[in-house]
């Protein structure tokens, strides 16, 4: 068996946007990341804030 790649997970946001409402006229925001690294990225070890519209969410 090979040993497993090494390197750096190299996480980028490639998209970001909301979802169309649901039945309740609520959105959820969507992120798209791309891994150009050789390892997983895990995205407990990530940090994603959401702002706009008067709303910041860490």
């Amino acid at each position: 068996m090979s040993p497993p790649p090494q390197g750096v997970p190299a996480l980028s946001v490639v998209e970001t946007g909301l979802t169309p409402p649901d039945k309740s006229g609520r959105r959820f925001p969507t992120v798209t990341v791309l891994n150009s690294g050789k390892v997983h990225a895990l995205f407990t070890k990530s940090t994603i804030r959401i702002v706009g519209s008067g709303f910041e969410q860490p």
